[in-house]
């Protein structure tokens, strides 16, 4: 069994720990697993715990000094050490039993339509009742994203295109226009072409992940029987966590909506073409090319029906 990276930004979260736990007492081969971890917060929520876990790649970020999850992201990324595979997951994640060799296999299925296969979906859910966990089972098919039929138009900035998903039961995985952050699993090399832009703040996230992925050659399949869940956070739930631009973004000189208004900036910039360095738009598909296979025309700022559909070739 080859060696699965597992990328984890956690910021003030409480469920990092049964996250980690969790993760490693469903997998197949647990051994084969290594944590990158960057957590922002003030005391570490895994305690002793550190201590038990045999990879674990850790730093404490006091969170005054986070600039956000993609900064995070970019940083737990230079824990990666050539492992055979990347897996992006949110610090508050549950996991089905033999995720691990799921997920491979589900990559491997994909090898019959593209040679540059890269997985990704919303994941399911789970809600907490009384201290206890529970799955919110939503399909055995796959979870796609589409733009929401109710958006119509870009305004100033492009990242600011609204997304939804659906449930669909196709008997293949589905290709698909964008990339949930929350769920990523990929070769390991992906690090490289395609590493995170740490100048994003919170919107443009995946948006420019999914673009830049795409036009560098990837194809962006949701696969079916998704073996992960998410806590969506709301008021109403048990635990909660505060933001990253909550109370604390008083004590930051630079504040969570400068940083914000740059990242989409330069979501803009990547669309019109601007060098970034190795956090450009590849050379393989062009954004007209995107356009062609989603229906989403970043460069005249179009949504057409195309970007609706469920299913595309």
């Amino acid at each position: 069994m080859s060696k699965i990276f597992i990328s984890i930004a956690s910021y003030e979260d409480k469920l990092l720990k049964d996250t980690i736990q969790n993760a490693l007492e469903t997998a197949c081969y647990p051994d084969k697993l290594v944590f990158g971890v960057v957590e922002q917060a003030e005391v570490s929520h895994l305690g002793e715990y550190k201590n038990e876990i045999k990879n674990l790649r850790y730093v404490l970020v006091p969170p005054e000094h986070s600039r956000g999850v993609c900064w995070a992201r970019s940083l737990v990324q230079s824990f990666y050490q050539d492992e055979d595979w990347y897996f992006q997951i949110d610090a508050h994640t549950l996991f089905d039993q033999d995720w691990d060799v799921r997920l491979i296999a589900s990559w491997m299925e994909c090898l019959k339509f593209s040679k540059k296969p890269l997985l990704s979906s919303f994941p399911q859910v789970f809600v907490i009742e009384n201290g206890e966990k529970k799955k919110v089972f939503i399909t055995n098919g796959c979870i796609v994203t589409v733009v929401n039929e109710e958006f119509k138009e870009f305004k100033e900035y492009l990242a600011e295109l609204h997304f939804t998903t659906k449930a669909i039961d196709p008997e293949t995985p589905v290709k698909g226009m964008s990339v949930a952050a929350g769920f990523i699993f990929a070769p390991g090399y992906f690090v490289y072409q395609i590493p995170y832009d740490p100048y994003y703040y919170f919107y443009a996230e995946e948006h420019s992940i999914a673009l830049r992925s795409f036009t560098h050659g990837w194809d962006i399949f949701h696969p079916r029987k998704v073996p992960v869940y998410h806590y969506f956070y709301d008021e109403k739930m048990e635990i909660k966590r505060p933001h990253h631009w909550g109370d604390i973004d008083q004590k930051r000189k630079e504040k969570w909506w400068q940083l914000d208004e740059y990242s989409k900036k330069r979501f803009n910039d990547l669309v019109a073409g601007k060098h970034l360095g190795v956090y450009s738009l590849g050379n393989t598909r062009t954004v007209k090319d995107y356009y062609e296979f989603t229906g989403i025309d970043y460069a005249n700022k179009i949504i057409d029906p195309r970007a609706h559909l469920t299913e595309r070739g």
